[in-house]
């Protein structure tokens, strides 16, 4: 299955940027360099606990597409604390919690 944002094949990091702090509908934008110039999109997350504005975290694109294309489907969380941390891939509904658990190492900006 394509993830339809990350492009196959691509080098570069998907990088993901956080605009406004906690709570609901907090902006995502998704980046990443292609051979055509820069892709964005932009998503709204729930933002559970902590301040998200000005986070900033980039990842390798056939990682991250990995971990989304083997989760079964419906909300995905995405936990994180810091950059240099991995961040963990877990369904975001308790009745399906123990399906799967993917870690993601983040890259360097």
């Amino acid at each position: 299955r394509e993830i339809p944002f990350i492009p196959e094949k691509l080098r570069s990091p998907v990088v993901f940027e956080f605009k406004g702090g906690a709570g609901s509908a907090v902006q995502v934008t998704l980046s990443v360099r292609t051979q055509n110039g820069f892709k964005r999109e932009v998503v709204y997350a729930d933002v559970l606990s902590g301040n998200a504005d000005g986070f900033k975290i980039a990842f390798n694109p056939k990682y991250l597409a990995d971990a989304l294309r083997n989760a079964d489907g419906g909300l995905t969380r995405i936990a994180f604390r810091k950059a240099e941390n991995p961040i963990r891939l877990t369904p975001d509904d308790e009745e399906r919690e123990n399906l799967y658990k993917y870690i993601v190492v983040p890259v360097r900006l």
